[in-house]
């Protein structure tokens, strides 16, 4: 059988260093390996509370140095306190947060248990954090019948929802914009939209061209970018020419139509507007957009990563390249790959190979996404931040000792990481405690100055 023995070695360094040695005989035991994955996953294979085994003596530390099978884990435990920065001038702040359940949120266990503060988790989150434009929520598990009862959760806020058609209580994204930026020019939505915010949005087909009518100066990916260049200018002419009666912004401010909301829409694909997962929500404001996702997971046993590496992910990124060539693109959500391996707290077990979201074909293709031309804005401004998760195991009770992933992501055009287009991004940060018992995921934030 396989065995598998750790042995602690106490330092005063933050850093977990665990041996691990694995004698493993003849015979091929795919259970024992099985087990082994899933126990390293949440968090190795720990003695008992009160364990006293002794360190290892003399003989047993030559038997484990001389072994050709011993690895050496670093656990990355600790997390590294970082410093937010300050709001510019003229700043638009987006959330987003897989709350794994948007009826258990607000209506379960830890909704009750957190009750008696007088407000749910989403209005407590956007009070304590402030300043806050849109909220992006992931993994939402509702169908289009029951959001109805979920529109007004967020005061202040609009609603709009994409969910799946697929399967119930399956995926499904939201976003709450702020209604400052909506009530001024209803009319950019379209007609069907008008007194809904479930109502059928402006179409991406709208900004491609109708198959059959292509002309040899509008064919392939130009034709589609200077198709959506055209619809863009388009909203943006239509948004100016409404009437602004929000007193918080200044008649001749030249802001006012950066922060017009000039469509809402669903899905990627590029002919249809409609997203059978519920995964892709884009807003669409008239300098920039922002662009919420629950990228697909490969699956426990990866019978998705083929789809996800053929279809989904070059249909996404092929989306957001279009996007990018008309203006500036912030990409927020649960992105299900864990990037680097400062993005793992047991970075090196061997089993992580076989993980969804920390295979190698994932990685790797997230990673030559972003040198096509965008940026981890995290990353960028926090490269060697430790111990910065937003995913823990609940079962394992994993995040109690920050045992956890860096699975959700806010990412942008490289160019407009520093202001190539009047965009800027300021922060990019993790709320580490700010929902705590409520979801699986942590909510992430990002900072865009649009005075740059």
């Amino acid at each position: 059988m396989s065995k598998l023995k750790r042995i602690k070695l106490k330092s005063q360094d933050p850093v977990e260093i665990v041996k691990v040695r694995d004698t493993i005989d003849d015979r091929n035991n795919d259970d024992a390996e099985e087990e082994g994955t899933r126990q390293l996953l949440n968090g190795g294979v720990e003695g008992k509370e009160g364990d006293k085994t002794p360190p290892p003596d003399d003989c047993e530390r030559q038997l484990l140095s001389s072994s050709k099978q011993v690895t050496e884990l670093v656990l990355q435990t600790e997390r590294d306190l970082l410093a937010r920065n300050s709001l510019p001038e003229k700043s638009f702040k987006v959330l987003s947060w897989n709350v794994n359940g948007l009826n258990g949120i607000l209506n379960g266990k830890a909704a009750q248990i957190n009750g008696n503060k007088g407000s749910n988790v989403l209005q407590q989150l956007v009070q304590e954090e402030g300043n806050v434009d849109v909220i992006f929520l992931q993994e939402t598990k509702l169908q289009d019948a029951k959001c109805a009862a979920f529109e007004d959760v967020l005061p202040g806020y609009v609603a709009h929802w994409s969910c799946s058609k697929t399967k119930k209580g399956y995926a499904g994204v939201a976003a709450f914009v702020h209604e400052k930026y909506v009530k001024r020019c209803i009319s950019s939505y379209s007609d069907a939209n008008k007194g809904s915010s479930r109502g059928k949005q402006a179409t991406l087909a709208s900004f491609f061209p109708t198959k059959g009518k292509e002309t040899e100066p509008t064919k392939g990916a130009e034709g589609r970018i200077a198709a959506m260049k055209t619809a863009a200018c388009k909203s943006a002419s239509m948004a100016s020419s409404c009437s602004i009666k929000d007193k918080e912004i200044e008649d001749g401010d030249s802001s006012v139509e950066a922060l017009q909301v000039l469509s809402v829409r669903r899905g990627c694909d590029g002919e249809d507007d409609e997203d059978e997962e519920g995964r892709v929500l884009t807003l669409e404001f008239g300098s920039f957009w922002v662009v919420g996702v629950y990228v697909t997971n490969s699956g426990m046993k990866l019978e998705r990563l083929e789809y996800r590496l053929k279809q989904w992910n070059p249909s996404f990124q092929a989306y957001l390249a279009r996007l990018n060539a008309v203006k500036p693109a912030l990409v927020v959500g649960d992105m299900n790959v864990a990037p680097e391996a400062s993005d793992v707290y047991n970075a090196g077990a061997k089993h992580l190979a076989k993980v969804p979201g920390l295979t190698p074909e994932e990685r790797e293709a997230h990673a030559a996404w972003l040198r096509t031309g965008w940026k981890d804005t995290f990353r960028a401004l926090h490269p060697d931040a430790r111990g910065a998760y937003t995913y823990w195991n609940v079962k394992t009770r994993a995040r109690a000792e920050n045992k956890g992933l860096r699975l959700d992501l806010a990412v942008i055009g490289a160019a407009d990481m520093d202001g190539g287009r009047g965009v800027r991004v300021r922060d990019s940060f993790i709320l580490h405690e700010a929902t705590i018992g409520f979801s699986d995921h942590a909510p992430i934030g990002v900072v865009l100055d649009l005075g740059a």
